[in-house]
């Protein structure tokens, strides 16, 4: 599952054009860790009640030992947005950063994916038969699954078997697995490093995010009209999530005066 050509997209200034971060290389590692919102109570029978009220996945992401001090200077601009509570988007693989919003919830043993085909990075994105899937829906439930390619196309995917899961709540995200449209940098992490150096000799990053529930649910408005590209047009997530209404949003300051409201 291993991929070349990993890149990071953000937008410096919420009205301006795209960025990205070409690591040049693949990743060392990428790990993933699956957080539940729950509160949990024990009965005076000693039965234990469980609400889960959804979650999210975190993301670590691991190059290690690289020695472009281009690279470096492009991360430590990303970090600053990252901290400053910006977004970011992610792939492993820049040609397979794909993802649909499935017009439908999708059930327990559907093996088709039909939906808006909105362009995030990159316009042209290409699956070939065998390329895992993630298939996952936002809260309250916020289920996570994996399946294979079967066949592809820009809107329309087939997968290998059945889903296992009933994905009701919407929307319902599918993507590559190895691309995250959306990510933020944890509140109560952004004091981390994010690089670290040995001697200015080489960088290591090993940087910790997670997606956004809201701001996944924003960009499924998209529908086909995209992500803004190096061209301008378009809209960044940040613009989305103002005219969505969202509060975590960073309402004023990325590129202008003023000061970043969370």
């Amino acid at each position: 599952m291993g991929a070349t050509d990993a890149r990071f997209y953000w937008y410096p200034d919420k009205a301006g054009s795209l960025e990205e971060v070409d690591l040049g290389e693949g990743l060392s590692d990428l790990q993933l860790n699956w957080q539940r919102f729950q509160t949990t109570s024990e009965a005076a029978d000693g039965r234990v009640y469980t609400t889960d009220t959804g979650g999210l996945v975190s993301v670590r992401i691991v190059l290690e030992r690289f020695t472009s001090v281009d690279t470096f200077a492009a991360l430590t601009a990303m970090l600053i947005h990252l901290k400053r509570g910006g977004y970011v988007g992610f792939s492993e693989n820049h040609t397979k950063a794909w993802a649909i919003f499935a017009n439908n919830p999708q059930l327990r043993g559907d093996s088709t994916m039909r939906g808006t085909g909105a362009t995030f990075y990159n316009a042209s994105p290409t699956l070939v038969a065998d390329d895992y899937l993630v298939i996952s829906s936002n809260v309250p439930h916020s289920l996570f699954e994996m399946n294979k390619v079967s066949t592809f196309a820009a809107q329309f995917v087939t997968l290998d078997s059945g889903i296992k899961y009933s994905h009701r709540s919407t929307p319902v995200m599918v993507r590559w697995h190895g691309f995250y449209p959306l990510l933020r940098m944890p509140a109560d992490q952004r004091d981390q490093a994010g690089i670290s150096q040995d001697h200015r000799q080489n960088f290591t990053l090993d940087l910790t995010l997670e997606e956004d529930p809201a701001g996944i649910a924003s960009l499924a408005l998209l529908g086909d009209s995209g992500l803004r590209g190096s061209t301008g047009q378009g809209q960044s997530p940040e613009e989305l999530l103002e005219a969505a209404g969202y509060a975590g949003s960073l309402t004023q300051g990325l590129g202008g005066s003023g000061t970043v409201s969370l």
